[in-house]
Parts: C-alpha cells; sequence; structure tokens
C-alpha cells in the first residue's frame, strides 16, 4: 500500500511539472510570436506571466525587460533586467547589461551607460553591438570634454562683454547725471543774475526817487521863505 501510494505521488507530482513546464514553454513561445510580429505590449503581457510565476528564473524576467524596453517603459525595464542578473544560472549576461547601457545613453547617462557596455564586454568580449555603443560612448565624452575648455572660455568672453556693457551703462548714466547737474546749476546762475539785476534796478529806481524828492522837497522850501 505505502509503495502504491508513493508511485502515485510521483506520477501526480510528474504530471503536474510536466504541465507547469507545458504552460511556461506555451507562454513563451506565444510571446515571442508576438515580439517577432512587433506586438510589445501583447508580448510583454505572455513574458509577464511567466516572470510572476517563476520568479527565480532570469530568462522571463530578460524577456519582460525587452518587451518593456520596446515600450519605452525605461525603469520598469530597468528593473526587470536586474532580476534577470540575481538569476546565477542566467546566460544572456551581456545582452542585460547591454540594454541597461541602451537605457542610460537614452535617458543622457553616458557615464553609467559607458561602464554598462564595459561589463556587457567582461561578460561576453564577442558581443560586438556592445563594442559598437561603447565606443561610440567614449567618443562623445571625449568630444563633450574638448568643448568644454571652449565653451569656458566663451563664457568668459561673455562675461566680460557684459562687464564692459555695464561699466558702459554706468558711465553713461553718470555722463547723464554730470550733464543734468550742469544745466542746472547753469539755470541756477542764470535766476541769480537775473535775481540781481532786478534787485539793482529796484535800487537805481528807489535812489532816483530819493533825488527826486529831495529835489521837490528844496523847490517848496524855497517857495515858503520868498
Amino acid at each position: 500500500m505505502r509503495v502504491a501510494l508513493i508511485i502515485l505521488f510521483c506520477f501526480v507530482f510528474i504530471n503536474l511539472n510536466a504541465n507547469l513546464n507545458y504552460r511556461k514553454a506555451n507562454r513563451d513561445r506565444a510571446g515571442r510570436r508576438e515580439w517577432n510580429n512587433n506586438n510589445y505590449a501583447e508580448a510583454e503581457r505572455h513574458f509577464r506571466e511567466n516572470a510572476i510565476e517563476n520568479p527565480n528564473v532570469g530568462q522571463f524576467h530578460f524577456n519582460r525587460g525587452t518587451a518593456l524596453y520596446r515600450q519605452e517603459n525605461f525603469d520598469e525595464a530597468q528593473r526587470e533586467f536586474l532580476r534577470a542578473l540575481n538569476d546565477r544560472n542566467f546566460s544572456d549576461r551581456d545582452k542585460a547589461y547591454h540594454n541597461m547601457g541602451n537605457i542610460a545613453f537614452q535617458t543622457g547617462e553616458l557615464e553609467q551607460a559607458l561602464d554598462l557596455y564595459r561589463r556587457a564586454l567582461l561578460e561576453n568580449s564577442e558581443n560586438i553591438d556592445a563594442r559598437k555603443n561603447f565606443e561610440m560612448t567614449r567618443m562623445i565624452m571625449q568630444n563633450m570634454a574638448e568643448q568644454q575648455p571652449q565653451q569656458s572660455d566663451n563664457n568668459e568672453n561673455e562675461d566680460q562683454e557684459q562687464q564692459q556693457q555695464q561699466q558702459q551703462r554706468q558711465q553713461n548714466q553718470n555722463d547723464e547725471q554730470q550733464e543734468q547737474q550742469r544745466q542746472q546749476e547753469q539755470r541756477q546762475r542764470e535766476l541769480d543774475r537775473q535775481e540781481a539785476e532786478r534787485l539793482l534796478q529796484a535800487l537805481e529806481q528807489q535812489q532816483e526817487q530819493e533825488r527826486e524828492r529831495e529835489q521837490t522837497g528844496t523847490g517848496e522850501r524855497r517857495g515858503r521863505f520868498w
């Protein structure tokens, strides 16, 4: 009886395992078929089901990551590639690093992209795409480094030009203020001259009136004594 139960258990286990393997293989084929037809969203659905049911199998995470990458879902694709690399039995490690390098390159993180391409080549020196992208990224970074001093010189020239313009504007403002002050002083001197002439005329008129009064007063006195 015990032997029969053991045989029955082994039979059920083998059938169950075979059924699970069939489902995995069937979903993987369906995902690859959709991938080849550029139906990346549908391919990702099949790959996701395998990745969820088999979280420790790196290939399923890698497959899903590539489908997400094609849909430009870079953040989730990056996480899937990292999950794939956690599987020590995962064989396409260079492709995972290469795809992660492409994501870093497209998001403008060139130093990180260069490092990821280097890791891909360390895993597989025959990865031609990773080597091409590594060389291209290195050349771009080198050109940027060479152009940086020139841009710094341009920035310094722009700063000097702006400083000169600022100084010129300040000088123009000073000249305008001095001209306004000169005109104001000139107007004030003209007013002072006019005021002085008015006072002088008033004084002369007063003196003239006093002389006339003196003359008139003398004649009257003479008239009374005559």
